[in-house]
């Protein structure tokens, strides 16, 4: 309560004029007023070329579900500007409804609307997604370990919902009726009736009453994991991994300089936005075409006349945040749109600082990344490097792994000496020595005498079977229980697959996903199989 009273305060200091600790104007954080299609427009102009600027989605007293004034929420980030953030429930608990992705954590998930992005090297996103969680225990992805979730840090008055609670959410009580599962690093410590603590070092996972029986997946000591992945409205699949900072609104207004706007699509069912006469003061983030970000707010309009204001001011895109009474904007200490009430979270401009490095050392492996520890792992020992972009290094997570990348990450791996091959697509390339190091170890073959095939992709049973002829090679003992496989190797890859089983180094998962044998690998499950072989002789 103190805190909250201690913000209010400092926004009334902030709107009387007083001074404060705010950050001074910065040339490149521009506000601006203008008149477009009759409405009086106020704008806050962020130039994106500038690298000394860092656009953030940041929640209210970092806690999701809190509420704060915006004009505090800017002030306690240090930052240039502010607009706020997405919808939430403004007359019951305060919790937001859509995505919010702080510097590559999910802080709260939600399932409707258009989303904003930007990534490390301040280029936006601006799109549909739909996410979904799945989850593992155990090591495995498949039936039975596998199961689902509603949401993250969001609070469900439904007995039918599975929700993730992490030390990020506000705590509230969990129902009595329902069951709770407690993980703390990676393993279940405990399964409870009803409400308990959420653990500093991992998360919670409450099933209602009407789901009890899915708890069943969960065992105290086995493993559990949870991943999030996103599509598009047209179940396209969607690669997230370098969009580290993310916030979710809508609708979509404008795409390709062209208005788009259609908020059934993005299930929106409030006559506030669905309808053309509903007008109010309407805040949107928008992208123009110089490379310059806008936060914008305009008084009076449809969800529809505010996409027209949008391109009326030459954005290529933009997408609505949440409107009416909590539409607000803030620059350089002080409101250009005054809230009517606290939000519970926004974007942001300010200094880059430190915080915003990812301690991987690549900007697109955050630190909630499930690999995270095997690529860091892996980058200190100089295995896989990934590629630089300007001054920036990059991974590529979810990048599939081809059949030459993954002889040099072998040979550089093992230390394996030079060696020969008869590949005539091979010789000459860069390439060439790799493949002969892994042919004459015995750990990779070629598709006959003269073709290895170095650009193809890789598929999960060809990493799984050649990381268990490494193990074994290197003395790793088979001695442990062999399984049945949900989804069958190929012949060929039988044997080592169910040797890498008994290794202990697989049980039916690649990375954060079942294992698909002929699936194409990703350099993430890549990544974290490597280092687990690594780690099993001793590398």
């Amino acid at each position: 309560m103190k805190q909250k009273v201690a913000a209010a305060l400092l926004a009334a200091l902030i709107v009387a004029g007083v001074p404060t600790a705010a950050q001074a104007a910065y040339a490149g954080v521009a506000p601006s007023t203008q008149t477009v299609l009759g409405r009086t427009v106020q704008l806050v102009y962020i130039n994106l070329n500038d690298p000394n600027l860092e656009v953030k989605a940041v929640s209210s007293e970092n806690k999701v579900g809190e509420t704060e004034p915006l004009a505090a929420l800017a002030q306690r980030n240090g930052a240039f500007a502010a607009i706020n953030g997405g919808y939430f429930n403004a007359y019951s608990d305060g919790q937001p409804l859509t995505v919010v992705r702080t510097n590559g954590k999910f802080m709260h998930n939600g399932s409707f609307g258009a989303v904003f992005g930007i990534n490390a090297l301040n280029k936006p996103f601006f799109g549909r997604m739909y996410p979904s969680i799945e989850g593992s225990t155990g090591g495995s992805w498949s039936w039975p370990n596998n199961w689902t979730a509603w949401g993250i840090n969001h609070y469900y008055d439904n007995a039918s919902a599975i929700s993730i609670l992490t030390p990020d959410a506000k705590k509230r009580a969990l129902p009595a009726s329902g069951k709770t599962v407690v993980v703390q690093n990676g393993v279940v410590s405990k399964i409870v009736n009803g409400d308990t603590a959420i653990p500093s070092n991992g998360y919670l996972v409450h099933f209602g009453a009407n789901v009890l029986s899915s708890a069943n997946a969960f065992s105290v000591g086995e493993k559990a994991s949870y991943k999030i992945t996103y599509r598009s409205s047209s179940g396209k699949p969607m690669n997230v991994d370098a969009i580290g900072n993310m916030m979710g609104g809508g609708p979509l207004l404008v795409s390709g300089g062209a208005v788009v706007v259609d908020p059934a699509a993005e299930k929106f069912t409030d006559p506030k936005q669905t309808s053309r006469t509903s007008r109010s003061t309407r805040t949107f983030i928008g992208w123009r075409s110089d490379n310059r970000l806008v936060f914008a707010t305009v008084p009076n309009v449809s969800v529809y006349e505010l996409a027209d204001v949008a391109k009326a001011l030459k954005m290529t895109h933009a997408v609505g945040m949440d409107s009416g009474a909590t539409a607000g904007l803030y620059a350089n200490g002080s409101y250009l749109t005054t809230p009517g009430r606290e939000v519970p979270n926004a974007v942001i401009v300010r200094k880059r600082d430190a915080s915003s490095v990812t301690t991987s050392g690549y900007v697109d492996v955050f630190n909630d990344n499930y690999a995270y520890q095997a690529i860091a792992n892996l980058k200190q020992k100089g295995v896989m490097s990934g590629e630089v972009v300007g001054t920036s290094r990059f991974f590529n997570p979810s990048k599939t792994m081809t059949r030459a990348e993954l002889a040099a990450v072998l040979t550089q791996a093992f230390a394996l000496p030079a060696g020969k091959h008869t590949f005539s697509d091979a010789k000459g390339s860069w390439y060439d020595s790799f493949a002969g190091s892994v042919v004459s170890a015995g750990y990779m073959a070629g598709y006959s005498a003269t073709q290895f095939g170095g650009n193809d992709p890789v598929t999960e049973e060809q990493v799984i079977a050649i990381l268990a002829r490494v193990l074994a090679k290197n003395g790793v003992a088979a001695t442990q229980k062999d399984l049945w496989m949900q989804n069958a190797p190929s012949s060929w890859a039988e044997k080592d697959v169910h040797l890498a089983i008994k290794q202990g180094l697989i049980v039916d998962a690649f990375g954060d996903k079942p294992f698909l044998p002929k699936d194409q690998a990703q350099r993430a499950g890549v990544a974290v199989l490597l280092d687990a072989a690594m780690k099993k002789i001793g590398k």
